[in-house]
């Protein structure tokens, strides 16, 4: 319920808000999250994702 929170660290602040827009409009872009167990809320409620540039 409501909007995700995308935390960026590392490297300069412009390429920061660049992957945060790019990991917000992924993580909107797979919703919505039907048929997610409620009783095992806990273990979902919240996701940590790490996005990495190809090197």
């Amino acid at each position: 319920m409501g909007e995700p929170k995308v935390t960026v660290t590392g490297g300069p602040k412009a390429a920061q808000q660049a992957i945060a827009v790019s990991a917000m409009r992924a993580v909107l872009r797979a919703a919505p999250f039907k048929n997610l167990p409620t009783d095992q809320y806990d273990d979902w409620k919240e996701v940590t994702l790490n996005f990495e540039p190809a090197l």
